[in-house]
């Protein structure tokens, strides 16, 4: 989900729910986006991903 083209977490949310094929609630997106929020750290300390920007408008990219 995560690409070479700079995305917001919104975004990537949005297509993780989208290709998981679930219904978008507001309960399973606070859980998500959660879960994501942490992932994306991890995956940005461990230098998987990376990011430009700060707070609201920060994109991840490969």
């Amino acid at each position: 989900m995560i690409t070479d083209q700079p995305q917001s977490a919104p975004d990537i949310l949005k297509a993780a729910i989208a290709q998981l094929g679930l219904t978008s609630t507001k309960d399973l997106k606070s859980k998500l986006s959660a879960r994501m929020t942490n992932a994306l750290g991890h995956l940005i300390k461990s230098k998987q991903i990376q990011d430009s920007g700060e707070r609201r408008d920060r994109r991840f990219f490969k």
